[in-house]
């Protein structure tokens, strides 16, 4: 038995030895290999992960997609409406409430618990600086409810302001969506909050 595997591995080292002589001498197979094992290779990682990142599927048909807007701010509008029109969005505004107009009674009345003592004096630090991000609280607290009154199973809410770092959006945000946990509420798709 010891002569059969002396003899086999024997012959496995000279087939071994014959092929990285060949290698050497035609370098271009070397490279036709590992391009056709690169190939392949991104060819099984995409179709698992693209079966993973779809598992939660948005369809963007039918969906509420809301913008929130100022009555004054028109050329926000206009700018909003044309970039979701070149994403396929379907979108409805929703009129934002101007945090100038929001009398001291309803931010007592919002924010009176004392946990809330903090975003409370961010707000009226000088003179009420920060109260517009209190009407845009507001804004998005009113479609919330507007949105729990649907039928739709999701909602998106953007704010005029918005930029598509991307020209597939739906896409993209579907691909994204396998990332977070399957019990997901809220997601927060951005780049700045206070």
């Amino acid at each position: 038995v010891i002569d059969i595997i002396d003899s086999e591995r024997s012959s496995m080292m000279d087939h071994m030895n014959n092929f990285l002589l060949y290698i050497k001498e035609n370098p271009i197979y070397l490279l036709l290999g590992i391009l056709v094992m690169c190939v392949g290779g991104y060819g099984l990682y995409t179709i698992n992960v693209m079966q993973y990142f779809e598992k939660q599927h948005i369809n963007f048909n039918d969906i509420d997609i809301y913008y929130i807007n100022l009555d004054k701010d028109i050329n926000k509008k206009n700018s909003i409406e044309e970039k979701c029109k070149s994403q396929d969005l379907q979108i409805k505004r929703y009129p934002a409430i101007n945090g100038k107009d929001i009398p001291m009674e309803v931010i007592d009345d919002v924010l009176g618990n004392p946990r809330s003592d903090k975003l409370k004096k961010h707000i009226l630090l000088d003179k009420r600086q920060n109260i517009n991000f209190f009407g845009q609280f507001l804004s998005h607290i009113s479609v919330y409810g507007e949105f729990m009154e649907s039928d739709k199973e999701y909602c998106l809410i953007m704010e005029d302001d918005i930029k598509f770092n991307t020209s597939s959006f739906k896409r993209d945000m579907n691909r994204h969506i396998g990332n977070i946990p399957d019990d997901w509420d809220i997601i927060l798709v951005g780049f700045y909050t206070i």
